[in-house]
């Protein structure tokens, strides 16, 4: 196996561990939104708030917690394989000689002068976002539910 060839199998390995990252942190936030509202669905089968109500959303919290943990670590392992993958791509065009890296800065300001507002914001908070509001609608929960 040539130099050339192991850089680009260890690039695409990165670019697949980012992959599966990706996935997992979809997956967990599926699982998260799907709990919530199973367990938003057990405080509203008696159609009024009451402290009973109490353990659901202190576990609607705990969900949107672990859900925003877990997404904000998988967001991290993208970033670290991603790192990686840079890595490569750039050993490989020193190599080569062909700068792949000048060619996705070329493509990227012609992608953000496309969408500019939504390059300032990026897709992690997205999924953070999902995560958040699950913690606080539990958390609102908690308050009504103490409070009556």
């Amino acid at each position: 196996m040539s130099p050339e060839q192991y850089l680009w199998e260890m690039a695409v390995q990165n670019l697949e561990y980012c992959r599966h990252h990706e996935n997992q942190r979809q997956a967990v936030t599926n699982f998260a939104i799907t709990l919530a509202g199973a367990l938003l669905t057990v405080v509203s089968l008696d159609q009024k708030i009451t402290r009973l109500d109490l353990l659901p959303a202190l576990l609607v919290m705990l969900v949107g917690l672990h859900g925003m943990i877990t997404s904000w670590k998988h967001s991290e392992r993208f970033h670290f394989h991603y790192c990686r993958f840079r890595q490569s791509r750039d050993m490989l065009d020193k190599k080569l000689g062909v700068s792949i890296k000048s060619l996705n800065q070329i493509a990227d300001q012609e992608h953000d002068s496309q969408f500019p507002r939504f390059n300032k914001i990026s897709s992690h908070r997205f999924w953070f976002l999902s995560h958040i509001t699950i913690i606080l609608i539990g958390t609102s929960l908690c308050i009504i539910s103490l409070i009556v």
